[in-house]
């Protein structure tokens, strides 16, 4: 059988289940002694609350101060990744940042 790992913390996952709340039900992720919470089982209603950005009125965000929090929580990933997985994510994370930096210099 095929290890699977949370997305959420990189633990190993024993089982997924669902709980309902308020007529709502939430997938979680079962492992050790604290399952973690994965997000709504059939639609999606507050991803700010899960990511910590908001996700309403963009236009007057803070862009720089978004990018920067999606970044590190994108190298958090990268760090907790193994083996294959992580190599695949450094090396499209480069090249994205090859691109990033291209298009910098044509500003």
């Amino acid at each position: 059988m095929k290890e699977v790992r949370c997305p959420r913390c990189g633990k190993n996952v024993s089982s997924f289940g669902t709980k309902t709340i308020n007529d709502r039900k939430y997938l979680f992720a079962y492992h050790g002694n604290r399952p973690c919470y994965l997000g709504p089982y059939d639609s999606y209603v507050h991803a700010e609350r899960l990511w910590g950005i908001g996700l309403s009125n963009v236009s007057d965000a803070d862009l720089e101060d978004m990018l920067m929090e999606i970044f590190s929580r994108l190298l958090h990933k990268v760090r907790r990744a193994e083996g294959e997985k992580k190599e695949k994510m450094v090396k499209e994370l480069n090249e994205m940042l090859k691109q990033m930096h291209k298009k910098l210099q044509d500003v």
